[in-house]
């Protein structure tokens, strides 16, 4: 991580107040951690808070979205399609209800 990381963490946490964003079965509700959401980006905006049960398994996801990509080859890199989770693709959280959006302001 990035130098300044330990603050980012810590903006982002307070920003989404502590609540997990991510919401997956198991969920702890209590966010201790930080999730970028586009792969390489250290823009506040692209990163969530998140409780260490939802961050495994977003992880799990990503990393098995990687070798399913690196297994077939990026087809949309070579000009065709890709029907699949692809590089560069943002993952993007639910709202909990009454949770304002850091991209729209708005409420869920």
């Amino acid at each position: 991580m990035p130098a300044g990381w330990p603050a980012t963490r810590r903006r982002v946490l307070a920003r989404d107040r502590w609540v997990c964003r991510l919401g997956f079965a198991g969920c702890e509700g209590h966010a201790t951690d930080a999730h970028h959401t586009v792969r390489g980006s250290e823009d506040e905006a692209t990163i969530v808070a998140a409780c260490g049960a939802c961050h495994r398994i977003v992880t799990q996801q990503q990393a098995s979205a990687a070798r399913w990509i690196d297994a077939r080859g990026d087809r949309a890199a070579e000009g065709g399609t890709s029907s699949g989770p692809g590089r560069g693709q943002r993952f993007v959280p639910p709202l909990i209800p009454g949770q304002v959006s850091p991209e729209t302001g708005g409420a869920a």
